[in-house]
């Protein structure tokens, strides 16, 4: 017999117990019944933990493995490993070779491949094939309402925990620093997608602390972030781009500063996106907000939030989009939809972290900034909305963009819910994909 498909679906099959249970028996004929299957490690070691097995009159506790083949046993090394040693059952789609641990004694091994419900492994393999966006996308919509709800939420979280893992190196960098962490955060988003490593550089060059020093001058804050970012070395014949050159040269000799090394990237952005503009804005921030950083920590609300964002630029870029050419005269104001993205992609997680971190293990404040802003609109979004998913708030979308990214682009359907849910109904659907 052959298994034409990955060990994640037997692990899966294992998991729920989805195959003939009817009179078990080891391959040395030994009567098995499965009181526990035990818990699915996605770590180091065997593939479940904790599991209860009872083989003749003894009842057996400890871990499971799975593999396609038996011959897998000693192809993995398990047979040299000694936290293999507590496996007390080897569960194969084919047995036809006798598994030992490191200790010498024989691991009682079960197959199940002649046990398997096909129409489950029917339904797994047109997941698979599917081309469309989601391998689910016709049984998405037999979905309930509550069922889409808490697993795209679920997906929301499981997106700001991965970047809370960011948020804890960087706060050990900065030496338990939370201000410095949070102006490093927030300046990378500044930098949008093309210019993030980036701007992250110029907050490690350039230290909140410095920038709280010379706030009350826009000039002083322009010429820092300007100069760090390399953006002052040129001649021109320019007496703002002057000023900004001759504060940075003091500056840069006052605090040790020097350049970042990562270049800043200019092409195919739109021109409100360029990095002088999105620095531009982020000095008046600290210019005209100084205490954004100290007073996020007390977890304002979001509109009280948003307020710190309202501010005039210095009259120079009304007029400059750069510093070397005049452009039609506009105010550089910071538009609705870019403080969406910095509460998305800045303020939400590290509030998130702060949360749990430092208050308890809630995280109600995040959360309900992400509620109160507009989704956001994309080519992916717009996908999710023609499979049926209508997306009422940035908490929704993160969470799908995180869904599609990390599970539907894989086809890692056995880890998700929905797919699950669609795996386990028996002929419930009788579509085609």
């Amino acid at each position: 017999m052959t298994f034409k498909f990955n060990e994640n679906l037997l692990q899966y099959i294992w998991e729920n117990q989805l195959f003939d249970k009817t009179e078990l028996k080891t391959a040395k004929g030994e009567p098995l019944q499965v009181i526990n299957p035990g818990l699915l490690n996605t770590n180091d070691g065997p593939d479940f933990q904790n599991a209860k097995i009872k083989i003749g009159k003894i009842y057996h506790h400890g871990s499971v493995e799975i593999h396609i083949n038996s011959k897998d046993w000693n192809t993995h090394g398990h047979q040299n490993n000694k936290n293999y040693n507590g496996v007390i059952l080897h569960v194969c789609y084919n047995v036809t070779h006798q598994g030992y641990r490191n200790d010498g004694t024989p691991v009682p091994s079960l197959s199940i491949g002649k046990r398997l419900n096909e129409d489950l492994l029917v339904k797994y393999q047109n997941m698979m094939k599917n081309q469309a966006f989601i391998p689910c996308d016709k049984f998405i919509k037999t979905l309930n309402s509550i069922s889409k709800t808490n697993w795209i939420e679920r997906m929301a979280v499981e997106r700001i925990e991965t970047r809370c893992k960011e948020f804890s190196m960087l706060l050990e960098e900065y030496g338990g620093d939370w201000n410095q962490m949070f102006y490093t955060v927030l300046l990378r988003s500044f930098g949008m997608p093309l210019n993030q490593l980036a701007f992250e550089e110029i907050a490690k060059k350039i230290s909140y602390k410095i920038l709280k020093q010379n706030h009350e001058s826009i000039n002083r804050v322009e010429g820092l972030l300007f100069g760090v970012a390399g953006l002052l070395n040129e001649d021109l014949e320019d007496s703002h781009y002057t000023l900004l050159k001759r504060e940075w040269h003091f500056l840069k000799s006052k605090y040790q500063l020097d350049t970042i090394s990562t270049p800043l990237r200019f092409g195919k952005t739109r021109p409100g996106n360029l990095p002088q503009i999105r620095i531009a804005q982020f000095c008046s921030l600290i210019h005209h907000s100084p205490e954004i950083f100290e007073y996020a920590l007390t977890l304002p609300k979001i509109n009280d939030l948003e307020k710190l964002f309202f501010f005039d630029l210095p009259s120079f870029w009304d007029s400059h989009y750069t510093f070397n050419k005049k452009s039609v005269i506009r105010k550089k104001v910071i538009s609705k939809t870019f403080i969406n993205h910095l509460i998305i992609n800045a303020i939400s997680p590290f509030t998130f972290y702060y949360e749990k971190t430092k208050i308890s293990e809630k995280t109600s404040v995040a959360i309900s900034y992400l509620t109160q802003i507009k989704a956001e609109q994309n080519s992916k979004i717009k996908q999710w909305e023609l499979v049926g998913i209508k997306c009422s708030n940035a908490l929704t979308s993160q969470g799908l963009l995180h869904l599609y990214k990390n599970y539907c682009k894989n086809k890692k359907c056995l880890n998700c819910n929905w797919g699950k849910k669609f795996l386990h109904r028996n002929n419930e659907i009788n579509q085609k994909y």
